[in-house]
């Protein structure tokens, strides 16, 4: 995994709303690399009191379905789980979520488990 500082997008995203959070170039096992692009949508339409249902993005291509996104760790019945499974396959998602993290665009309960995803490892995910 390379995280690549990246000042703008290499692939299409037409959201107005998405907020551009970087590059991350991930090593594949038959030793191709794969670029995302990684970008964080704010929940428009959370309430007072609501779960916060943001996203973050991570597009491949720019073809309009060529991208992976989810929703922050705590909308899933077994957070630990995920993000676990997220650490164990160097998923784009940590890396988009620690950007967002790092920036103050997620702020959930679960944003300090992502503060260590540079290292390679997010930080008590084993």
């Amino acid at each position: 995994m390379k995280p690549k500082q990246q000042e703008k997008p290499q692939f299409a995203h037409y959201c107005n709303a998405c907020i551009f959070l970087g590059s991350v170039e991930i090593q594949e096992d038959n030793g191709y690399g794969v670029h995302f692009d990684l970008w964080w949508c704010a929940d428009q339409r959370k309430k007072e009191g609501q779960s916060d249902r943001s996203s973050v993005i991570c597009r491949h291509a720019d073809d309009g379905p060529e991208y992976f996104s989810s929703h922050p760790p705590e909308c899933f019945a077994d957070p630990e789980g995920y993000i676990e499974m997220m650490d164990k396959r160097e998923h784009p998602y940590a890396f988009a979520m620690a950007r967002a993290a790092a920036m103050g665009l997620y702020t959930g309960p679960y944003a300090d488990r992502f503060k260590d995803v540079r290292a390679g490892r997010m930080g008590g995910a084993r």
